[in-house]
């Protein structure tokens, strides 16, 4: 039973298995905060569904069938997994559960900062987690490493970007790029952490893209635009044309398999010919300047617009320290396409808010700053004017949004933007970069 979605009869095994609750971190949650402080360290749990043994009245329904004693010339026998396979519906929940009573059983052992880690900052069996100190992270993985080794569980494949911490572990123990490095002469590789391309020598956030070829239809495109994996919209920009490309290939009611126009075919090569750019953006992980100490005061700033094409909404992290220096980095994007059927402009505006405020509680919830405020701004007076107006005075499209909005609260924090100051299409926006090519946070001086 290697494969519990397996169909015979009409019958599968993931079809009599319960789910269990969803006690997975929000993948968002643990990205952003993996970018709160300068030291930072990755980590993960070896086999963590095979660490985790299975009833032996339950062993009967995990059968699966092999050669004898290994033997591929000889008979084939029945086995019976012991432990949670990979493809069980139920083995995520067993795990993140297991998980959890592994760090409430270290709670008296090792204090509080183990256990924390690993129930806030694990998405399933990746830890990313960021430490003040490179001493304070050493201690960290000592503890974590003794509260898992007590459930029989093995953290290792650490990656640091600080060269004193990978040096403070056996080798077993470092990720598997950093084992043959010599730390004190080599640099420090790229690593992949949830998905995401970390650059541990420049401490920045990227891409690595690898187009395969695909077959030139509705389905080769959509694998196309899906294997590039985004979860922070980093390059929202040129991922929106891809999705508007399968957009019209749905209004013209193009089926997976058929052959595509010859428009959208042009569009299509050279959205793909410029989608290998993405390997050469690249952002800061951490939110904060060197040297910025902590901030006395945090907002997450959100703007929102729409067009005929899509809707946009982008949010910053802005910092003011104790010698009233401000810092703005960014956060996420969010940039789905404007609907099929035909919305004024007007509308999509309003949705383009709603989204905001979405995306804005989400990071209001994950990110763990003491007194963290928000300020939504868009361009559109409108807008403005439709969150204080009465939902049940307008259409029901306007009115869920309408509604939506002031229930999460942030009817005072809503602001315009002045035509004076609104960027145009046709001007040009000039990115500050850093010397190794990476887009650099927005930092201010004294106000």
């Amino acid at each position: 039973m290697f494969d519990c979605s397996a169909v015979f009869n009409d019958v599968s095994l993931n079809k009599h298995l319960i789910q269990g609750p969803d006690q997975t971190n929000s993948l968002i949650g643990v990205l952003t905060r993996f970018r709160k402080e300068e030291a930072t360290f990755t980590c993960d749990i070896g086999q963590m569904f095979h660490s985790f043994s299975v009833n032996p009245e339950h062993r009967e329904y995990f059968r699966f069938l092999w050669f004898e004693n290994n033997d591929v010339s000889g008979s084939i026998v029945e086995f019976h997994m012991n432990v949670h396979v990979f493809g069980a519906v139920s083995s995520l929940a067993v795990a993140n559960f297991c998980l959890h009573e592994t760090a409430e059983a270290g709670l008296r052992e090792f204090g509080d900062e183990a256990p924390d880690f690993l129930r806030q900052d694990f998405y399933v069996d990746d830890g990313l987690k960021y430490v003040p100190s490179v001493p304070e992270a050493v201690k960290l993985i000592e503890s974590t490493q003794a509260t898992n080794a007590a459930a029989k569980l093995r953290l290792h494949k650490f990656a640091r970007n600080r060269k004193e911490v990978p040096e403070a572990l056996p080798l077993d123990d470092r990720a598997k790029d950093l084992k043959d490095l010599d730390l004190r002469h080599d640099a420090l590789p790229i690593q992949r952490s949830l998905g995401t391309y970390w650059c541990i020598e420049s401490d920045t956030l990227g891409f690595r893209i690898e187009l395969k070829d695909k077959p030139l239809s509705r389905r080769g495109i959509f694998s196309t635009k899906s294997s590039v994996y985004d979860p922070l919209g980093i390059g929202s920009p040129v991922i929106l044309v891809g999705k508007q490309i399968l957009e019209d290939l749905c209004s013209q009611n193009i089926d997976w398999d058929d052959p595509v126009p010859d428009e959208i075919f042009a569009r299509w090569e050279r959205w793909r010919t410029e989608l290998l750019f993405l390997k050469d953006i690249r952002i800061k992980r951490c939110v904060k300047p060197p040297g910025f100490g902590s901030p006395v005061q945090t907002e997450i700033q959100s703007f929102s617009d729409a067009s005929g094409s899509g809707i946009g909404q982008v949010s910053y992290q802005r910092m003011v320290n104790a010698k009233i220096q401000v810092h703005v980095s960014f956060l996420m994007v969010k940039s789905p396409v404007a609907p099929l059927k035909a919305v004024c402009i007007l509308r999509l505006e309003l949705t383009a808010a709603a989204v905001s405020v979405n995306v804005t509680t989400m990071l209001m919830n994950k990110l763990d700053y003491d007194k963290l405020q928000s300020v939504y701004y868009t361009d559109s007076k409108v807008v403005i004017s439709y969150i204080h107006y009465d939902a049940r005075r307008v259409h029901i499209y306007v009115g869920n949004r309408v509604q939506h909005i002031p229930d999460s609260g942030i009817t005072s924090q809503a602001k315009t933007i002045p035509p004076t100051r609104h960027p145009a299409p046709s001007q040009q926006i000039n990115c500050p970069t850093t010397g190794d090519g990476s887009i650099d946070q927005i930092s201010f001086g004294n106000r």
